[in-house]
């Protein structure tokens, strides 16, 4: 799989979900898009402000991994929202975690 491609989805339209263990817990969160470098999230309860990070675990029919990641941007950019919109990057992921998100995405989108 070519690492450049992205694949995106409308909300609903893959059997992926995240949940974040920390810092707030948050718990099957919709995956509006995922590459194998970035990640985007629907339904985010808590704000988020641009670099934070975030340890989220991606799930789907074909497994899970974890990951650390960092807040590339977040939709609305102010605090107040019932839900939020987020871009993450995933950052220190192993290449052994690389190749099952690629294989997460093959499978399950």
């Amino acid at each position: 799989m070519d690492d450049t491609i992205e694949y995106r989805y409308s909300n609903g339209d893959n059997n992926l979900s995240v949940i974040v263990h920390s810092p707030h817990p948050e718990k099957r969160l919709i995956v509006d898009s995922v590459t194998p470098d970035s990640i985007t999230i629907c339904d985010v309860e808590r704000f988020y402000g641009v670099n934070d990070k975030l340890s989220i675990e991606i799930i789907g029919a074909g497994g899970s991994v974890h990951s650390d990641t960092r807040v590339l941007s977040v939709y609305p950019h102010t605090k107040g929202a019932s839900t939020y919109k987020l871009d993450l990057e995933f950052i220190d992921m192993s290449v052994t975690d690389k190749e099952k998100l690629k294989s997460l995405i093959e499978k399950d989108c």
